[in-house]
């Protein structure tokens, strides 16, 4: 924990055993729970997402999102995402198990305790990079990257958790071979922010090429 001050303490190891390089991703939820998740890593190389809850008990044991069984001997790079507002929370994910590539969701409607089944929701051939902003009253918006024929894409979704994903809307394709690095999104007060990464053109403002960062403003119910 890290204080206004920028005093830090409380150092508490959660789990032992992890996938080295995936991001990790936390949210408080209305009733003060603090819930993260992350990619774990098993002893015989099993990598799917677990989550740790802490309440006024302190911090549970780690437990399962869902039981995919990706078998990976190396870190894929490609961590969850969470977020929850007025009692559901939502944890979106990139999984490869059985050599197939496939974004999911999955809802909570106590606290983070228990999952319901995962909603797949990519066009068939994602990169995954996900992330996830649940609305209040509503479904959650999840966006992840996508492998076109043009390049990569990235993609939203208003994703219900009876009714699933309904309308995927691609938000920028980059050319191919320049990649859009891991989109992130914020809500603001006219809609939903998205941005991303990707490498700038040679320009007057970047005569020596570099990374730029692109950002979009998606209106919600437009």
């Amino acid at each position: 924990s890290i204080a206004a001050n920028g005093m830090m303490a409380n150092d508490t190891l959660l789990d032992g055993r992890t996938c080295t390089c995936c991001q990790t991703s936390a949210v408080v939820t209305d009733a003060g729970t603090t819930l993260a998740v992350y990619r774990d890593r098993s002893p015989d190389e099993i990598r799917d997402i677990s989550i740790v809850r802490k309440t006024q008990l302190g911090w549970s044991e780690p437990t399962s999102v869902a039981d995919d069984g990706w078998h990976i001997e190396g870190c894929p790079v490609n961590g969850p995402a969470i977020d929850s507002s007025d009692g559901q929370t939502a944890v979106a994910w990139f999984t490869a198990a059985d050599d197939v590539p496939k974004v999911k969701v999955a809802f909570s409607e106590d606290d983070g305790m228990s999952f319901g089944a995962p909603i797949e929701i990519d066009n068939g051939a994602p990169s995954g990079r996900v992330d996830v902003l649940q609305q209040p009253n509503g479904p959650a918006l999840v966006t992840w990257v996508e492998q076109t024929s043009q390049g990569e894409a990235v993609l939203i979704c208003a994703v219900d958790a009876k009714l699933g994903c309904t309308n995927p809307s691609v938000i920028v394709v980059s050319p191919t071979g320049r990649t859009v690095g891991f989109p992130r999104m914020a809500l603001g007060n006219d809609g939903v922010f998205i941005a991303w990464t990707e490498p700038s053109r040679k320009a007057r403002a970047h005569p020596e090429g570099g990374t730029v960062v692109r950002t979009i403003l998606v209106r919600l119910g437009a």
